[in-house]
Order: C-alpha cells, then sequence, then structure tokens
C-alpha cells in the first residue's frame, strides 16, 4: 500500500475496508499487483520496465475510448500471457470493458488462453471472493459470458485473424476493447503475400469492427 498512498490514507483504509476489498481496490490501480496477488502460477516474479510501461498503456487506453495502440515486447516477456490472459480479465472484472474480443493469428492459438481464464473463473477462490463473477448462459470453447458483482454483463471473445471477423456482436453489442496478439505468426511473416493479406485484413475488417469508442490494442513482438 505504500506505494499508492501516504500514511494517513492508509490508516483510512484499512479501518474503512475488509482484506478483500482492499486487494480489489489496489489491484485496480496496480495492474502489476493484480497479477501477482490473484495468479501467481502464471505470474511468479516481479516484472520488468518492459512490462510497466506496457500496464500503463492499457490503463491509459481502458481510461479513454477510441484509441488504437501498437507495444512491442521482447520473446520471452510473456506477451500472450499478458494480452490474452491478463489484459482481458482485468478489464472484465474491473467493469472496463464490456465486450472483449482477442484476435491472434489463428483461433487455435488463443484456445488456451480462454481456458485459462475459465479455469481462474471457475476454480480461483481469491478471485471469486473479491470479485463475485457468474457464468452466463454461454461458456464454450471461444466465447464466454459473465455476470459481474455490480450486475454488468459481459464477454470475452477469441477469434482467429485468418477466420470470420466481419459483423461480430455480443448481444447487441460491438466489441468495447480489441486485443491483438501475434497476427502474424513466423510462417506468415516471411510471405509478402501473406504479410499483405494480414494487413488488408486489419485495415477493413478489424479497423471497423466496433464503434467509434473502441479501443484496439496491438501487441506485438519487437521484432514484428
Amino acid at each position: 500500500m505504500e506505494k499508492h498512498f501516504k500514511p494517513p490514507k492508509m490508516k483510512q483504509l484499512i479501518e474503512t475496508f475488509s482484506f478483500s476489498e482492499l486487494r480489489k481496490l489496489i489491484a485496480e490501480i496496480d495492474i502489476e499487483f493484480f497479477a501477482l496477488i490473484y495468479f501467481p502460477k502464471y505470474f511468479d516474479r516481479q516484472f520488468g520496465q518492459f512490462h510497466r510501461q506496457l500496464f500503463a498503456e492499457l490503463k491509459h487506453m481502458l481510461s479513454n475510448t477510441g484509441l488504437i495502440t501498437a507495444f512491442g515486447l521482447p520473446r520471452e516477456h510473456g506477451k500472450s500471457t499478458i494480452s490474452s490472459f491478463l489484459f482481458p480479465l482485468y478489464a472484465t472484472l474491473y467493469d472496463k470493458s464490456q465486450f472483449t474480443l482477442i484476435i491472434s493469428a489463428t483461433e487455435i492459438i488463443a484456445l488456451p488462453f480462454l481456458d485459462m481464464i475459465k479455469d481462474e473463473l471457475e476454480t480461483n477462490t481469491m478471485l471469486i471472493e473479491d470479485f463475485g463473477i457468474r457464468k452466463g448462459s454461454r461458456w464454450n470453447n471461444n466465447e464466454i459470458w459473465l455476470r459481474s458483482k455490480s450486475g454488468l454483463d459481459s464477454c470475452i471473445m477469441i477469434r482467429g485473424v485468418d477466420g470470420s471477423l466481419r459483423g461480430i456482436h455480443y448481444k447487441h453489442h460491438r466489441p468495447t476493447l480489441v486485443l491483438l496478439d501475434d497476427l502474424l505468426k513466423d510462417d506468415t511473416a516471411k510471405s509478402e503475400t501473406k504479410r499483405d493479406q494480414i494487413k488488408s485484413t486489419f485495415t477493413d475488417v478489424v479497423l471497423p469492427i466496433g464503434t467509434r469508442d473502441t479501443n484496439i490494442f496491438n501487441l506485438r513482438n519487437n521484432s514484428q
């Protein structure tokens, strides 16, 4: 708490909130804390400066609308676990995105991350205690619906950039947050034709996939 509050404020918060409420409050302020406290089996060490800059970019985006941001991380820095697991959970649990769409090079690549998300929402007792998330009417391999303690319905969906993306919706909602994770596979990156196809899909389909308020965050390897 010392990182974010001065002693008088800390004392006031401790007297006002339960431990669970304090934990949830600090985790909203600090994405690094959110990762380390709720998901230690995936994030078992302190983050580096690259990651802290990335978290700051995401928080800035979620405080605004209609932003398009690209951020590069070196390989072996947990890029996909952050973009396709941590960020969707953070944005959804704190009611910052009602409809989060994760787009990878293929849907198969994104499947394990949605499975990880479902597992945490079903079995992580700390997460369940603090957020009280309930399952919605869809809970399948590429789409989950949820209801938060505050009563907000939300959706996390995965798709491949090589699949059908036009007209995607959750109920009557278009995506509010689009997370792009490595749209270029290694073999695709070597082909000029495939690179051009991805660029065309990004311009013609991904950019207009939501509304003018939709945020789009492209997390990629620094080499791309």
